[in-house]
């Protein structure tokens, strides 16, 4: 980490700013899904080293750039699969004395074309540059926008094929459930539904759909997206491709430098929950709007709730209390802070315990320390899909 370190001081930063990848702490639990790729060999990602923060919000995700092997079309990968994420807006290749900056997008510029130019008179101005400037930085929900809008046309899809609102978004969230799990790599054989090894043709039949449905409530206790006795009933060909869809991706996880807004072309991998609620406060204001007004049903970006959270958080660890509290959200609508509170108290639990949370410790906090009331079932349906999705 000295390069890096001396780099980032070179360059006008704060090397206390920098999360290592590295480093079994709980600063890290915001990157999991990154680290996650790095450390199970995925291509290029074994070059990434961790993230520069500004303000406690991610600016440069770091890598390094004598591991990087394979030329700007593994670095072009790099930048989709980060884009994927929504959050930092530039890459920083880190040589000895250098560091290049690259946008963040999911657009088909390639090399060259996607560098920053970094101011050349003083290297001491450029992460400030970066951080209050942000030239050529995407929109920080545009990867939320591309996910929903597919989100919305298979629900909508859907309902043409005269299945309820409340059914197609629960076979829509268990489709989207399955493919998390898949694109992270958590369904292998022996973990799949009875009969299967595949997870990618899970939704492909209505026998399959039926076995998988039945697998979720086995597993999940019941208790995961409600689904009505007719919802497999009302199943035909056009809405069975349609929910297969959602399961597509590029195959071995390998991103395709070509864009177009597919399926096939997302790695849920890296995809945050989050936009499981942005899905829902989007398609009420498109559908429902006379019910989205009357409910209050509008979303709280992401950063908002992750600066109220944090704040809660600090004046409970001022009595030690932090890693124990019991969070009530008696509207808590998609979930986005019921999400955030859960990263909040896993990392709390990390720091009390001095070790990683466990799944068993995980199933205490989400069951014994989180309550969410709504008034809207489908609000809740979202919710509950983004804490299953989160830590799974």
């Amino acid at each position: 980490m000295d390069t890096l370190t001396d780099t980032i001081d070179e360059y006008g930063g704060n090397p206390a700013a920098v999360v290592n990848f590295a480093a079994d702490q709980p600063e890290i639990l915001p990157y999991a899904t990154l680290i996650a790729a790095r450390e199970t060999g995925r291509p290029g990602f074994e070059a990434l080293l961790g993230v520069y923060e500004w303000q406690r919000r991610p600016l440069l995700l770091l890598v390094d750039g004598t591991s990087l092997r394979g030329g700007h079309e593994v670095l072009d990968r790099l930048r989709r699969a980060a884009a994927m994420r929504g959050d930092a807006p530039y890459l920083g290749v880190v040589d000895p004395g250098r560091l290049s900056v690259y946008r963040i997008s999911l657009d088909d510029g390639a090399g060259k074309a996607t560098q920053i130019r970094l101011p050349s008179d003083e290297r001491k101005a450029v992460i400030a540059f970066l951080a209050n400037r942000r030239p050529e930085a995407a929109r920080q929900n545009w990867i939320g926008d591309v996910v929903l809008r597919l989100l919305a046309g298979c629900i909508d899809s859907l309902i043409a094929c005269e299945i309820s609102a409340e059914d197609a978004i629960s076979l829509v969230g268990r489709a989207l459930f399955i493919r998390f799990l898949a694109d992270r790599s958590l369904l292998v054989p022996g973990t799949l539904p009875p009969g299967y090894s595949n997870p990618t043709v899970l939704f492909d039949s209505v026998d399959a759909i039926a076995r998988t449905v039945q697998w979720l409530d086995d597993t999940f206790n019941g208790d995961f997206l409600p689904l009505s006795s007719a919802a497999l009933r009302a199943l035909n060909g056009r809405s069975v491709e349609r929910l297969g869809d959602v399961l597509r991706h590029a195959p071995g996880g390998q991103l395709h430098l070509p864009w177009r807004e597919s399926w096939d072309r997302l790695d849920f991998a890296q995809i945050p929950v989050g936009v499981l609620s942005q899905a829902y406060e989007r398609y009420l204001s498109r559908n429902d709007p006379l019910t989205q007004r009357r409910e209050g049903g509008y979303y709280t970006p992401q950063h908002i709730a992750e600066l109220m959270v944090r704040g809660a958080f600090l004046a409970l660890g001022r009595e030690n209390m932090a890693h124990s509290a019991r969070v009530l959200d008696p509207a808590v609508g998609g979930g986005v802070f019921v999400i955030t509170t859960f990263r909040h108290l896993v990392a709390e639990r990390w720091r009390q315990d001095g070790r990683r949370p466990d799944t068993t410790v995980l199933r205490t906090i989400l069951y014994d320390q989180i309550r969410g009331f709504d008034i809207n079932e489908a609000a809740l349906r979202f919710a509950a899909l983004g804490l299953y999705s989160d830590f799974s």
